[in-house]
């Protein structure tokens, strides 16, 4: 059995190790007993009838009538489809039971507890690790800035914030905040997609080229510096509340 094969299935479909190389064999032999499965899969034989059972109550196999009795692998793409379900029904799950969560007495005790004791977390900076993270914050501070906003990145990066912060520039923008999309490195407005420099016109969005590789946000008084490399798989960012630094960031875009 090809160990490669073995450890991407186990990854891609959240099995365990005997799970993947039955449900493996039984793709392999079509229907087979436990004898077969034991054989082709070498998981060892008393604990077949475990695994299979519980690759059946996961939807990667069934159970053949008949005797003696044999089990059937379940079509990858099916199984793949029952997957996208089940977690888009937890997903749905979960976000009920966090919205729900901020109208309980625990959720206002934390979030009081932040608000008076973490206060100066915002006066002396932290630092972002992961797109993820980074995307979350910029997102919670548009959603808050009023006066303007400034996202400075290569024409990649700044094709990845725009694609999930778009909706809420365009909507600052339509309010007066004075929006501004920076290219920076050797990038122009026509590194941009098509589609996306259309979205900018209309709504009056500033592009300007940058010289260098700069990378950050202004938002109001509040500055995201990336610091990590634009090929890192990892973005790390530093995050400050610094008017002067805000005022000095954006004259030097006006050089």
């Amino acid at each position: 059995m090809n160990k490669e094969l073995v450890e991407k299935a186990r990854r891609s479909f959240d099995l365990n190790i005997y799970e993947t190389k039955v449900w493996l064999a039984l793709l392999e032999k079509g229907n087979a007993n436990i004898a077969q499965v034991h054989e082709l899969s070498k998981v060892p034989r008393s604990r077949i009838y475990d695994v299979l059972k519980s690759l059946e109550n996961k939807g990667f196999c069934v159970e053949k009538l008949g005797r003696p009795v044999k089990y059937l692998a379940v079509e990858p793409s099916l199984v793949i489809e029952r997957l996208k379900r089940s977690v888009e029904e937890e997903g749905k799950e979960r976000i009920d039971v966090l919205n729900k969560l901020k109208g309980t007495d625990e959720y206002k005790q934390l979030d009081n507890l932040f608000n008076t004791t973490f206060i100066i977390t915002d006066k002396v900076g932290m630092a972002i690790k992961g797109r993820t993270n980074m995307l979350a914050h910029l997102a919670n501070a548009t959603k808050h800035a009023g006066e303007r906003i400034v996202f400075v990145s290569t024409p990649k990066g700044l094709e990845r914030k725009l694609n999930v912060l778009l909706p809420a520039l365009i909507n600052k923008a339509r309010k007066g905040v004075k929006v501004i999309v920076g290219v920076a490195n050797g990038g122009t407005e026509a590194s941009l997609p098509e589609q996306l420099r259309d979205k900018l016109k209309k709504e009056n969005i500033r592009v300007k080229a940058i010289e260098g590789d700069a990378r950050f946000c202004i938002l109001d008084k509040n500055i995201l510096l990336i610091t990590s490399a634009e090929e890192s798989k990892e973005d790390t960012a530093l995050w400050l509340e610094s008017a002067f630094f805000a005022n000095t960031l954006e004259n030097l875009m006006k050089k």
